[in-house]
């Protein structure tokens, strides 16, 4: 008989999101040992069935009545998820999504908030009667699906849950923060780890827990581990002997107005030398985006956001990578990893002393670290003398990791798997 692990995740085909990439890195060792894997999925496209099998693996949908609306109003207004819908529309259908939610606590968005689950119960607990599902991995963001593996554990009874943490819950400024939701999600977090086998939390989560002397109930469950994304990367182009101009910095990601905007870091390259121009790869806060294109010109290129594979050849092909940190300070960005991985230069802008990036960029020898609140000239021309030096340059990955062996992805997901498969 064949053993079965379910893996409960926001999105996994056909999107890809960085959540999904961290989860099916450690999906993969367990497929590598044998076992049958299962998803449990947010509907993300209208033409998805239910559920479907591929290579005898089930995939089965999270949805309801507002997730297919969403799904239609993302393909009439054409943009690519709920949070880049006009304004005054999402002003509307978020005071509709209050009355759909009230009592329950805020997790992501409203729509994912009103899925029950219960369909995806009685689907998996026909499986498990056939064949038993000896693990449920979830993996946080929105966390409601968390909330779904919850319900799915209660059902089945005898697998055992390990939740992943990637992103913070109790502690998440694109949360509501107010003391009683806040107080509210102490408890859910509470009942998550009384009802797992151990919960996984991404560096930093710990740390601001901390910080708001919030400590869980059964600390002896929690495992602190590093995202799985610092592996060997391919087609680094290395274009330090190369004699250019100008100098290619690229940036790639999401921009949000409350925890990660640019305007402090695009007000930083007004100052710096005029050979060294910026690209952004993605989207989010386009008036401070618009406003900047307009006092940078030439020198600033803005992509929207691409498909992961010719994103990263653009980041591959650059001079110089650079990294925004979140204002928040428990929540550390995948693609940290993947830059450290690449074996360029980086220059990371920061606002916290306390942001959870800085334990890994440290740590890295062809980094520069610049605090975007608290800078003069002098890290102005440090910024200017790194770019110059450092250009194009390119490391080997056993340079790039000589003090980050424990982070890299083949330690962190055997150390997962032995924890995971020694927890009886």
């Amino acid at each position: 008989m064949s053993k079965r692990i379910l893996c409960v995740v926001d999105k996994y085909f056909p999107n890809e999101s960085a959540n999904t990439i961290c989860a099916e890195k450690i999906m993969n060792i367990f497929k590598q040992k044998g076992y049958l894997v299962d998803y449990y999925v947010i509907k993300n496209d209208r033409k998805e069935k239910k559920y479907f099998k591929e290579d005898g693996s089930c995939v089965f949908y999270a949805k309801n009545f507002f997730v297919n609306l969403s799904l239609i109003a993302k393909r009439k207004l054409k943009v690519r998820t709920y949070s880049d819908a006009p304004k005054k529309l999402k002003g509307k259908l978020d005071a509709i999504g209050k009355i759909f939610t009230l009592g329950k606590v805020k997790t992501s968005n409203w729509i994912v908030d009103t899925l029950n689950h219960r369909s995806a119960c009685r689907f998996f607990k026909k499986i498990h009667k056939r064949t038993p599902y000896e693990y449920i991995l979830s993996f946080s963001a929105p966390f409601a699906m968390t909330i779904g593996a919850n319900k799915i554990n209660k059902t089945l009874k005898t697998a055992k849950w390990f939740a992943f943490f990637l992103d913070p819950f109790v502690y998440n400024c694109s949360l509501p923060d107010d003391i009683k939701t806040i107080a509210k999600r102490k408890n859910l977090a509470n009942k998550i780890l009384k009802n797992t086998k151990t919960v996984f939390c991404a560096k930093g989560i710990l740390e601001e827990n901390e910080r708001n002397n919030f400590r869980l109930n059964s600390s002896i469950k929690i495992k602190e581990f590093h995202l799985p994304n610092l592996e060997v990367r391919k087609n680094i182009v290395n274009n330090a002997n190369l004699n250019k101009e100008t100098i290619s910095c690229v940036f790639a990601g999401k921009f949000y107005e409350d925890i990660r905007n640019p305007k402090k870091m695009f007000e930083f390259f007004e100052k710096t030398d005029s050979e060294i121009n910026l690209t952004t790869i993605g989207d989010g806060c386009s008036e401070i985006v618009s406003q900047f294109q307009d006092l940078l010109g030439k020198r600033y290129n803005k992509i929207s956001r691409v498909p992961y594979s010719q994103c990263q050849e653009l980041l591959n092909n650059s001079d110089i990578l650079i990294n925004l940190g979140n204002t928040v300070t428990n929540q550390v960005p995948s693609k940290v990893f993947e830059y450290i991985a690449s074996g360029k230069p980086i220059v990371n802008f920061y606002f916290n002393d306390n942001d959870s990036s800085l334990f890994y960029l440290k740590k890295y020898s062809l980094c520069l670290n610049i605090n975007v609140n608290h800078y003069n000239q002098n890290e102005i021309n440090l910024f200017n003398e790194f770019c110059k030096k450092n250009a194009g340059k390119v490391i080997s990955f056993e340079e790039a990791t000589k003090d980050l062996k424990d982070c890299i992805s083949n330690n962190v997901i055997e150390d997962i798997f032995d924890k995971i498969t020694s927890n009886n």
